[in-house]
């Protein structure tokens, strides 16, 4: 089973869109999908069919204009209605269509710590709410009772809810591979060590785990941005990561496609 993990990182979500062009050019599809934050809205179009073309259009329709006359800070008053307003508009746009492919939208619960997900046609306005609610920025969101936050700050790739289901081809699209500033991703390493010690349960799938999954990932060899640019959304940095994305796909798969055509000439000689 093929399955596309999406990391979060905010405005660098833009180059998951670069990367979904390459995939549909390539004829890759995935049978399952897993996203967290902003990765889980990128997941919510792709499981209701957005093409290549319709992803680019939802990342160039942020009011990127007024964004660049908001006050630039850590804290985005004006961003986060922003937000807030283009994320219904990405679930009007696709949440009336058909479920084409199956998706995981993974929250993490407050105060317990605990990863879950929410799945197919149950997911919701609130759920991408929540999934994208950056302590600090956006409040949790409550559902059934329960009080969620975006799982981000401590789960890298959601590919634990992928391999739960028997996905055992494994592509991710991981935002924050190189973190925006070393400082965060020293913090990010030590709060994912105390979930983990706390739960008595890794955040991340063990070894044991990994083993017979067939594990690819397309990544920037550098930060995307600077440690302010996840909150930054302008048309020109979106089409630059576009851009990035659609490159570093490109590069990876060709590079599997050359592999793949010297083990066949080998194996003919």
């Amino acid at each position: 089973m093929r399955g596309l993990a999406l990391s979060g990182g905010g405005a660098f979500g833009a180059y998951q869109a670069g990367v979904w062009q390459v995939l549909e050019e390539k004829g890759w599809r995935p049978d399952l999908i897993s996203g967290l934050s902003i990765g889980a809205v990128n997941g919510f179009a792709i499981s209701r069919g957005a093409t290549a073309a319709e992803l680019r259009a939802m990342w160039l329709e942020w009011p990127a204009e007024e964004i660049a006359s908001a006050q630039r800070g850590w804290v985005l008053t004006r961003h986060i209605p922003l937000f807030r307003n283009w994320l219904e508009r990405v679930c009007r746009t696709f949440g009336s269509r058909p479920q084409v492919t199956r998706l995981r939208v993974v929250l993490l619960e407050m105060p317990s710590l605990e990863l879950r997900w929410a799945e197919g046609d149950e997911v919701s306005m609130d759920h991408l709410s929540a999934s994208c609610a950056v302590p600090g920025l956006l409040l949790p969101v409550r559902l059934k009772g329960r009080r969620y936050i975006d799982p981000g700050p401590l789960l890298r790739l959601p590919l634990r809810a992928l391999i739960d289901a028997g996905a055992d081809d494994i592509l991710g699209v991981d935002l924050l591979h190189v973190y925006p500033s070393p400082p965060l991703q020293h913090l990010r390493r030590v709060a994912t060590a105390l979930r983990d010690f706390v739960r008595k349960d890794p955040t991340d799938p063990t070894p044991e785990e990994m083993s017979g999954v067939r594990f690819r990932l397309i990544a920037h060899p550098e930060a995307l941005g600077g440690p302010r640019q996840p909150f930054e959304w302008t048309q020109q940095r979106t089409l630059e990561l576009i851009d990035k994305g659609r490159q570093d796909a490109l590069a990876k798969l060709e590079a599997e496609e050359a592999a793949v055509n010297l083990r066949a000439d080998a194996a003919r000689r």
